[in-house]
């Protein structure tokens, strides 16, 4: 029996893995692109959710020795690098049953940790690095674009200082590109456990649901790499380089982001709990950007006040909240 349970095990896993491979192989196509692109890390996810972290790592291994045969080095480098590391993180995640907020966090961590190993350890040491410079190059012709276009009236010095300030920001976020690598990361991540939940409830073997974007909440102690961040910006602490602003700079952004993010969960939980009509909420969306110190202020002491629990909401309010545990 247990030899049979083990054939399965690697004829399943071998399955996968040629499924993955084959939707990479989408991924260049046009027109179906995006459907490759959501759902090729899926099968893998599937072999390491069910068999573990040791089924996972040969059909990752299988998957990009099919990509390097039928479409060569460079695209298995980019399936491995994109698609494999996030299927190995998440269906390790899921194996080990972490919840979906731990997974996601988690494997943000981890694949970030990868981005920059790839970015540096590889791709810089072959020359590969031509995305980043290509993105400067498009961003700076945008940038001049945007300029001529909405500040023709502006007086040319201070249309000029800020495409300076423009340009100066994207170089900090290329110089040491932790926040591009941090939101590609969670983006992977969030995608791929939200996509593999979908197919494996198909499957009848469904994965704990993400929460609500507005249930959101950021532990306490993540206040306090921020806190030190802030402090580290002082010339007490560091003689400030280019290289160590464009640090601080990154850190600085990811953190600020993530406190955006979670008061922009916690302004839409209000927004449904007094039930407010769409087009108010949609009215008041731009306050949120025009005001998004506000709203990371909020973020940021949400993690000690948890505004969530205050009185509760009427029950016909709640159902538009909660979904209900399986």
């Amino acid at each position: 029996m247990s030899e049979v349970k083990e054939t399965k095990k690697i004829a399943t896993s071998a399955l996968m893995a040629a499924l993955a491979a084959l939707l990479n192989m989408l991924t260049v196509v046009p027109v179906i692109q995006l459907l490759g692109i959501l759902l090729c890390p899926v099968p893998l996810t599937w072999v390491g959710y069910q068999y573990g972290i040791k089924y996972l790592l040969i059909s990752t291994a299988v998957s990009t020795l099919l990509v390097f045969l039928f479409m060569g080095p460079v695209q298995a480098y980019i399936f491995f690098s994109l698609f494999g590391i996030v299927a190995i993180v998440t269906g390790y995640a899921v194996y080990k049953k972490y919840s979906p907020a731990r997974t996601i966090m988690v494997g943000t961590l981890l694949l970030m940790f990868f981005n920059i190993f790839f970015y540096y350890g590889v791709e810089k040491t072959l020359g590969l690095e031509d995305t980043l410079a290509d993105f400067s190059k498009s961003s700076d012709a945008f940038v001049q674009k945007f300029a001529d276009y909405t500040m023709a009236r502006t007086p040319p010095i201070q249309r000029e200082a800020f495409i300076m300030w423009w340009k100066s920001c994207v170089r900090k976020l290329l110089l040491f590109p932790l926040t591009l690598f941090t939101f590609a990361s969670f983006a992977g991540i969030y995608i791929n456990y939200f996509a593999s939940s979908l197919v494996f409830m198909k499957l009848g073997a469904p994965l704990p649901l993400i929460e609500p974007v507005f249930f959101w909440r950021a532990p306490w102690w993540l206040v306090i790499p921020f806190l030190l961040v802030l402090s580290a910006g002082s010339n007490r602490f560091f003689n400030h380089t280019e290289f160590s602003d464009a640090v601080y700079f990154n850190l600085n952004m990811i953190f600020l982001f993530t406190y955006f993010f979670l008061g922009f969960g916690v302004a839409n939980f209000f927004f449904f709990r007094f039930n407010l009509p769409w087009y108010m909420r949609l009215f008041a969306l731009p306050f949120l950007f025009r005001y998004a110190w506000i709203t990371a202020f909020i973020g940021l002491t949400d993690c000690f006040l948890n505004y969530r629990d205050l009185p509760s909401a009427p029950a016909a309010q709640k159902k538009k909240l909660y979904r209900k545990k399986r």
